[in-house]
């Protein structure tokens, strides 16, 4: 399994970092294989308490991937949103 995460590193309050899309593939062991998944407008949708509500926000994010949940075992991408 292939999971994406977000993390805004300006909302100091929020999640470190949240679960946004996932795909099953089987790679085998030793194996790599290139693996699309689309992330909509609303994937960057983030709490603001201003309006107490859930919209998309610009700014910069760091996207998270790999098939663990543990930081540690993560890729990064460092990405801005407009």
């Amino acid at each position: 399994m292939v999971q994406v995460y977000l993390r805004s590193p300006a909302d100091k309050d929020g999640p470190r970092y949240t679960l946004r899309a996932f795909k099953r593939v089987h790679i085998p062991a030793g194996q790599t294989k290139s693996v699309t998944i689309p992330l909509t407008h609303e994937s960057f949708e983030w709490f603001d308490e201003a309006t107490n509500t859930m919209h998309p926000v610009a700014g910069t994010y760091e996207l998270l991937y790999g098939g663990s949940s543990d930081k540690n075992k993560l890729k990064a991408i460092v990405m801005n949103v407009q």
